[in-house]
Parts: structure tokens; C-alpha cells; sequence
């Protein structure tokens, strides 16, 4: 008879009348199917949606017998090397969680009064698991007093997968997040095939602020050319300098008298401007200085939405970073002197670009119960938010660096070219507020909320501002119940 008691819990759950079984034909009290008015094979009926049986109502009617013959214990006082009976009780939730989803035909978990610092995970049960909160520790009769399950540490207080489970007279409570950017979620619920919260409460906790990106340093100038020696008739060697994902390169000064000895011009060419960084001329024999880089177009974009919700979790969704900007172009090479015989000096690196602000992060959310892709029911229960936190501000783009000076030498050599500056970063985007919500779902979720439930919101939180400090990321959201 327990498939028969299960199956109908799982049809009471799933919002079809109670039924009285037993009178269907073939007889033996056979389970019967609520919302077909007919009868059910037990060997081919599904896992309980809920988990096993409504402590409210006498077994005989699918409720809980309270006993060693459908269940397990946990106590405060318990021990997790007993039975986990009703004499000899376990000692943590976790404990009869896990035999409880051995064992198809003891699905339910009984929980004494008291307070369990811990984070729960139902997985791999096959017949689901039910916890029931709200009893005495001595007689295991239910009463008022709270059963609360507060873990200490961040992160989830349940965690559903893949599982049908059953919440029943118990306080999840969900810690303040204390991590830059950090979310605080009470019930996580992904691909249950029947999730149901009865006569419970459900907290989640303040998130925290997401985080402001770091300002970049301003950048010393680039390398100056190389000089010539005093008695130098070769032109000075030219100079290399890398960036990040390019180099820049001051030209090669001339060489006195020398066929193929002209002076080289400096690198990258910007723009197509070919009259910055040309090499030196005999008789103006000087390089000239090289161009400077494109600055970034505009900054990165701030977020435009609160964050996703999937499988892996809630991802809130930060700014992006700004763009680096262009490199400054070398300076030309300086040529021989013809009136006193030496080579040019070298023309000076450009300076490099400077890279984009980093993005702000997401506010941190708070969510008292997430759900994917999964059936989820609310029953005389609590739901409640806290309040979300803001986004951080995006930082400001490093501005070029400037280049250097051209290579000089004794005497009246000619001198290498100046470096062009680097073009200016672009700044981040700001991030997305926190969203504070009580359940929020996946579209593929649709939750079941009776109406002798209450479902809170807290404050959400505030989209942080761009580095340039015009232009702000999306607002949080503050709901009851929102699909993301």
C-alpha cells in the first residue's frame, strides 16, 4: 500500500481532488489517478511529486505515520553513527537526506526543533525526499516551536537537482553575502519534477555592491631613440618597442656617404598619414616626429539587463571593458649631416595605446527561491527577499603613453624624430543593479503560489555609471516573482 499512498499525494500535489481509493475495479484498494477519476497500476507510477506524505493528514489518507517504517530522524542531540530512528535520531539534516534517498520506500526526513547550520542537497533520489520540520525532540509529536536550517557560510541553504522534494514546517534562512559582487540565495530548484514548499519559510539575505574597477596608472613615456657616438659615421641603430598587441619603431638614422644608408621612417603608420615619422632629408636632415595613435571609439558597454538564470546559477551581468586605444607611431630617422660627415640619430618609439577602463561589476541579488526547468509549488509558506546590491562603476581609460625623444649625438649630427603619443583608452560600463526577488524562474518555470501564501521583494539595486560617469548600467529588479 505505500505506492498506493504515495500516488496519492502526488495527485493531491499536483492540484486534483482527493480521491478515496480502493472502491476502483479490480479492488485490493488500488491508487487511483485524481485527475482522471480512474485507477493506477503502483508498479508504474511515477516517483512522488513532493516527496512523500503530508504530515497535516493521518496515513490513511496519505499523510505521515511518524515512524521508523517511513522515515528517518535527525536531532540536534542525535548522532550521525546511529540508526537515524526515532530512538536513536541522526545528528544532521544531511545525514537523512542522504538515507532517506536510498531508501524508495522511506522517503521522509522527521527534524526536531532546533536551529542546523547547514547546506542541504537533495540529488539521486529516485522516490524523492520530504523533509518535515516542526517536532518535539522527546516525543517527536509535531508542534509551533521552529525547526530553521541557517548555514554560516555563503551559498546555497538548498539545493535541488534533478529530484522531487518536499519542504515542509522549516525555515531555510540564507547568510548576508559578504564578497564584492556576492548574491544571496536560499532554495536553488533545478530540473525537479516536483518541487513543493508547505507551511514553510523562506529567506534570502543582503547581497553586496558590485565592484568599482580599478583606475590604470598613467604610463611613462616610451623609450627615446638611440644616439650616435662622436666619431659615429653609421646611423644609430633603430629601436623597438612592444605593446600590447603590436610594437611600435623609431627609424634607423643615415649613414654617411653610404648607398642604401637613407634614413628609415617611423612605425606603424597611422591612418595612412605618411608625413609623420618620415625620415630625414641631407640638408634638413632632422626625422620627423611620428603620429599619434587613434584614441578608442566610445566606452564599453554598461549592462543592459539584471543577469541570467540557468542551471549553473543566477550570473549577474557586469559592464564591459572600454577599448585600448591605437599605437603612437616612431619617429623618422635622422639623416647623415653633410656638413660635418655623421650618421643620423634613431628615431624614438611611439607610445603605446592606452588599455580600455575595466568594466563594473553586477550588484550582488538576493532570491529567496530560484527554479529551473522544473514543477514548483508554494503552499501557506513565507517567500522573502532582501535587498540587492548596486552596480560597481566602470574605471576610466588609461590615456596614451607618451612617446619619446628622438636619438641625438654629439656635434651637428642630425637628430632622430619624437614618438607620436598613444591614443587614449576608452572607459568601462557600469554594472547591472542586483535584482531582489522571491521566486524567480527560467521561462520553462511557471510557479504554483496559493493564495494563503506571502511572496516579499526587497529593494533592488542600482545599475552602476560608466567610467566617463554619463552614462548608467540597467536598474535591478524588484518583484514577487520574475522569469529571467
Amino acid at each position: 500500500m505505500r505506492g498506493a499512498r504515495l500516488f496519492f499525494v502526488a495527485s493531491v500535489l499536483a492540484g486534483g481532488a482527493a480521491l478515496e481509493c480502493g472502491a476502483c475495479s479490480g479492488g485490493g484498494g488500488s491508487p487511483c489517478d485524481a485527475d482522471a477519476g480512474s485507477c493506477a497500476d503502483a508498479a508504474v507510477v511515477p516517483p512522488v511529486s513532493g516527496g512523500g506524505c503530508d504530515s497535516s493528514k493521518p496515513a490513511s489518507q496519505g499523510g505521515c505515520a511518524v515512524d521508523d517504517s517511513d522515515g528517518f530522524f535527525v536531532s540536534p542531540s542525535g548522532s550521525d553513527g546511529a540508526a537515524g530512528s526515532k530512538a536513536a535520531p541522526f545528528q544532521t539534516i544531511a545525514k537523512g537526506i542522504a538515507a532517506a534517498a536510498a531508501a524508495p520506500l522511506k522517503p521522509n526526513v522527521y527534524v526536531c526543533q532546533g536551529t542546523y547550520a547547514e547546506s542541504l542537497v537533495v540529488q539521486n533520489a529516485p522516490a524523492g525526499v520530504a523533509l518535515h520540520g516542526g517536532f518535539d525532540c522527546t516525543s517527536w509529536t509535531e508542534t509551533s516551536a521552529p525547526t530553521t536550517v541557517a548555514p554560516t557560510a555563503p551559498g546555497f541553504v538548498l539545493h535541488v537537482i534533478g529530484a522531487a522534494a518536499l519542504v515542509e514546517s522549516l525555515s531555510l534562512v540564507a547568510p548576508d553575502a559578504t564578497d564584492l559582487g556576492g548574491s544571496s540565495i536560499a532554495a536553488f530548484v533545478d530540473a525537479s519534477p516536483g518541487m513543493t514548499f508547505r507551511r514553510a519559510a523562506v529567506k534570502s539575505g543582503k547581497a553586496m555592491i558590485g565592484a568599482t574597477a580599478s583606475a590604470v596608472a598613467q604610463l611613462q613615456p616610451n623609450s627615446d631613440g638611440n644616439s650616435n657616438t662622436t666619431s659615429g659615421y653609421q646611423g644609430a641603430a633603430s629601436k623597438t618597442c612592444p605593446c600590447a598587441t603590436d610594437s611600435t619603431t623609431g627609424g634607423q638614422g643615415g649613414t654617411t656617404n653610404v648607398d642604401g644608408g637613407a634614413p628609415e621612417q617611423g612605425l606603424p603608420i597611422v591612418d595612412g598619414d605618411t608625413d609623420a615619422g618620415r625620415p630625414g632629408v641631407v640638408g634638413s636632415c632632422g626625422g620627423g616626429n611620428g603620429a599619434s595613435g587613434i584614441a578608442a571609439p566610445a566606452s564599453g558597454a554598461s549592462a543592459t539587463k539584471p543577469g541570467t538564470l540557468a542551471a549553473s546559477g543566477w550570473t549577474g551581468a557586469p559592464g564591459a571593458a572600454g577599448a585600448a586605444g591605437g599605437t603612437g607611431q616612431g619617429g623618422g630617422g635622422g639623416n647623415w649631416n653633410d656638413g660635418n660627415g655623421l650618421g643620423g640619430g634613431g628615431g624614438a618609439c611611439g607610445g603605446c595605446g592606452g588599455s580600455g577602463g575595466g568594466g563594473g561589476g553586477a550588484g550582488g541579488s538576493s532570491i529567496a527561491i530560484a527554479a529551473v526547468q522544473s514543477t514548483l509549488r508554494v503552499q501557506a509558506s513565507t517567500v522573502q527577499a532582501g535587498a540587492a546590491g548596486d552596480g560597481g562603476a566602470g574605471a576610466a581609460g588609461q590615456p596614451g603613453q607618451a612617446g619619446g625623444n628622438g636619438g641625438t649625438g654629439a656635434g651637428n649630427q642630425c637628430n632622430g624624430g619624437a614618438g607620436g603619443a598613444g591614443g587614449n583608452g576608452a572607459a568601462g560600463g557600469g554594472g547591472a543593479g542586483g535584482v531582489s526577488v522571491a521566486i524567480a524562474t527560467d521561462p520553462g518555470t511557471t510557479p504554483d503560489v496559493d493564495s494563503f501564501s506571502t511572496v516579499l521583494a526587497g529593494t533592488a539595486g542600482k545599475g552602476g555609471l560608466d567610467g566617463t560617469g554619463a552614462n548608467a548600467a540597467v536598474d535591478g529588479v524588484a518583484d514577487a516573482v520574475h522569469a529571467f
